[in-house]
């Protein structure tokens, strides 16, 4: 399994999170052409080995959550709702035990069509 799918299930369970993004509308790489506002990417950044053992392996690995919206303050709700669910956050899902998630960066911006959109990079270290 993959952080990818563990952020995907924790982000499932989280009430708060998907009243203001349907599960439905958070996908793993590139959002299809005219997905309805407001929707969430997610993108593996990097990665790099840390440990390893004869039953697993460590690995750092870098994400970042792509939040788009024509209105900033959803676009500021949902970043309130992600880093409270994420930002130092361990968790076990999907087979894998992520440790020390932790919220790196962050930007926003405006498109020539008035879509907001806003970035949160984190890292996170990943057993499997």
């Amino acid at each position: 399994m993959s952080l990818e799918q563990a952020i995907h299930v924790r982000y499932a369970a989280d009430a708060a999170l998907t009243a203001l993004v349907p599960a439905a509308r958070f996908v793993t790489g590139q959002a299809l052409d005219g997905a309805a506002l407001p929707f969430i990417t997610l993108k593996r950044t990097g990665w790099k080995p840390a440990a390893r053992t004869s039953t697993s392996r460590v690995e750092e690995v870098a994400a970042r959550f792509t939040i788009h919206s024509d209105d900033l303050e959803v676009i500021k709700s949902i970043v309130a709702a992600l880093d409270a669910r994420f930002d130092g956050a361990s968790f076990t899902a999907a087979g894998i035990v992520v440790t020390r998630m932790r919220k790196q960066n962050h930007r926003e911006q405006r498109s020539g069509d008035g879509v907001w959109s806003a970035e949160e990079d984190y890292a996170a270290l990943v057993e499997s």
